[in-house]
């Protein structure tokens, strides 16, 4: 039984390319999967050895950021500029933004793309941001 345990693959079965392929790719659909393989959760760095995880306050996460956002009760938020105001569900302000509903006890993932503040209608919501390096290769 310990046998199975500490079995490790080889280096050549972690990277051969026939086998990636073929766990990713899904002849059915005609497309690639799109699997989860675990996020690396960071706080957000609100000064030079500060971090947070509150988002009730205009909070400066940077452009183009992953966030996970969990609620502890049904709230919104709101992503924006500098000058962004948390928003109802559905509300938009004269910018276009848009508040985000976010369900109690639950995670969404959001981007923020070409904005760089997120700002929520509670304390009861956590923001984290999704360290991914992974990259995109096109392939003919």
């Amino acid at each position: 039984m310990a046998d199975n345990i500490n079995k490790q693959r080889t280096a050549k079965a972690n990277y051969d390319p026939s086998s990636v392929d073929s766990n990713s790719y899904n002849n059915a659909a005609g497309g690639r999967k799109v699997t989860l393989v675990g996020h690396h959760l960071k706080p957000i760095k609100t000064g030079l050895n500060t971090y947070t995880t509150d988002i009730s306050t205009r909070t400066k996460v940077g452009q183009g950021v992953t966030l996970a956002i969990y609620a502890k009760s049904d709230s919104t938020v709101t992503i924006g500029g500098s000058g962004v105001l948390s928003l109802a569900v559905g509300v938009t302000d004269a910018n276009g933004k848009v508040g985000i509903p976010v369900v109690a006890n639950t995670w969404i993932y959001l981007n923020t793309y070409l904005d760089d503040y997120i700002i929520s209608s509670s304390n009861n919501i956590v923001a984290y941001i999704v360290e991914d390096d992974t990259y995109i290769v096109y392939r003919p």
